[in-house]
């Protein structure tokens, strides 16, 4: 009893040490196991506590908890399949136990299978629909399937729940910047800042915010005045470095961002705006010291996978399950694809004949990796992943489509692979229509500067590995025919 006493106080070292001692008195007492394993997962001793719920299993009075508490120790050490296992395990004897629902969201969203998350969480939330933190985490599973609408009226929801919370506000802000309407989101974060004057993040993306209004002057002071909370946080000194730039403050803006390299040197955001500022200061050997295409970039042609009698018989299952997959929308949004389709994650769902490729790809990354040392002279080549997850998506451009100079900060090795071409790029014509283009960066960083640029003829079979914080481009292409690709991240586990 003193022992659960000390953890509902916020004790849990406490608590841990008297139920510990209790189970040495009485060792077949189930719930105290149970007491002892929530104990452990506030101290984060998480395999502890794993083997505590794994012994309050025996009891069938305590089964469920058991369950639930084991489901969370396997979450926080990362085995998530292994944790939606067990709670759909106990979603078979309590269909509606909330928490079960909730957990198995969120070991889906580690998963990043999305909409697998949106159902369970969707499913916990009918039962309990006044819990803040949970509309919250559904709304970030709706941004990533791109169902901004739904985002919004759960952000809205939470704030009306908890309407002094100032990180409600910030998400609703961040979900407004994703819709393209920085207006809005820039009163929303404003209002997170006067709530929360020293949340660094809420005066960060304030400062997007009016970078996104081109008010490069109004996002240069708010990312000053965050940096008078949190002088060394590396993102600060990013875009204020990027918002200089795009100001025509060239000489501050790249020192701004030679600071944020020194600070977190592996940041892909801070590595493409930093290679950004070097040319525009004509440092362009530095700039392409860090867009070194000669040693970053590679290609690799596909072979037939197992399964299927050629190369093109494999593509032609790749084409048919892109055109047809569910999630498949024109200018989908948050994405850079224009005048054409894009998926979701094909690999949350389903994967049919992107699993194949996905072993094609792992191949190639995994010799990517092996064939360069570590390097600390090169901020990308100073580490390198050790195991990774993947994200691919489907792109069909109609005439004229193309996808806008992006990156992708999340990951640390991106890539394409082609998949059907029209007549015209496959024909091997010096025109670049249609092609892939590296190292331009985005208008919106309003360049002048010439900045080392490599442009690639796409072939059917063939993928092409380069570094995620690499700019990279489709051109646009005149043709009555589709260009199909499939486009995938590298995204590390630390």
């Amino acid at each position: 009893m003193l022992g659960l006493l000390s953890y509902q106080k916020g004790k849990p070292e406490l608590a841990a040490d008297l139920i510990s001692r209790s189970l040495e008195i009485n060792p077949d007492f189930p719930p105290a196991r149970i007491h002892l394993g929530n104990a452990l997962l506030a101290t984060k001793d998480f395999s502890r506590a794993e083997e505590m719920f794994r012994h309050a299993l025996a009891d069938r009075n305590s089964k469920t908890d058991a369950m639930l508490g084991l489901a969370i120790s396997l979450f926080w050490q990362e085995r998530h399949d292994e944790a939606i296992e067990c709670l759909d395990r106990l979603l078979e004897i309590e269909p509606e136990n909330a928490a079960a629902l909730f957990q198995a969201g969120q070991s889906c969203r580690a998963l990043e299978k999305f909409s697998a998350a949106s159902e369970y969480l969707s499913k916990a939330i009918e039962l309990n629909p006044n819990i803040p933190h949970w509309l919250i985490c559904r709304s970030q599973t709706s941004q990533f399937l791109a169902e901004y609408e739904s985002a919004e009226a759960d952000c809205r929801r939470a704030c009306e729940l908890e309407p002094e919370n100032a990180a409600h506000r910030h998400d609703l802000g961040l979900v407004l910047r994703l819709m393209s309407r920085p207006a809005d989101a820039e009163r929303e974060l404003l209002e997170a800042t006067r709530l929360n004057p020293d949340l660094t993040t809420a005066w960060i993306n304030l400062g997007n915010a009016c970078r996104d209004q081109g008010e490069f002057e109004k996002a240069i002071a708010h990312f000053e005045h965050a940096l008078t909370i949190e002088p060394d946080n590396a993102m600060t000194h990013t875009y204020l470095g990027a918002a200089q730039l795009q100001s025509g403050q060239m000489e501050p803006g790249l020192k701004n961002l030679e600071r944020s390299a020194t600070l977190n040197p592996f940041d892909r955001t801070t590595m493409a705006y930093h290679a950004a500022a070097l040319a525009e200061n004509g440092q362009m050997q530095k700039a392409e010291h860090l867009l070194d295409y000669d040693r970053l970039l590679e290609r690799h042609e596909a072979s037939a996978p197992a399964g299927f009698r050629s190369l093109d018989a494999f593509n032609q299952a790749l084409a048919k399950h892109v055109a047809g997959h569910s999630t498949l929308k024109y200018e989908r949004k948050g994405n850079t694809t224009i005048k054409g389709q894009q998926t979701a994650n094909l690999l949350e769902s389903e994967p049919g004949p992107v699993a194949a490729l996905r072993d094609i790809i792992d191949g190639a990354a995994r010799k990517y990796f092996a064939a360069r040392k570590i390097d600390a002279g090169h901020p990308y080549l100073a580490w390198k992943p050790e195991r990774w997850r993947y994200a691919m998506w489907g792109v069909i451009l109609d005439s004229q489509g193309h996808q806008d100079p992006h990156m992708h900060p999340d990951a640390c090795l991106s890539g394409v692979y082609y998949v059907q071409l029209p007549t015209k790029l496959r024909a091997g014509e010096n025109d670049p229509q249609g092609w892939l283009e590296l190292g331009q960066p985005p208008e919106k960083l309003n360049c002048k500067a010439e900045h080392p640029t490599l442009i690639l003829r796409p072939v059917e079979g063939a993928l092409f590995l380069f570094p995620s914080y690499f700019y990279h481009r489709t051109i646009p292409f005149d043709s009555e025919e589709q260009r199909i690709s499939i486009a995938f991240d590298l995204r590390p586990l630390i």
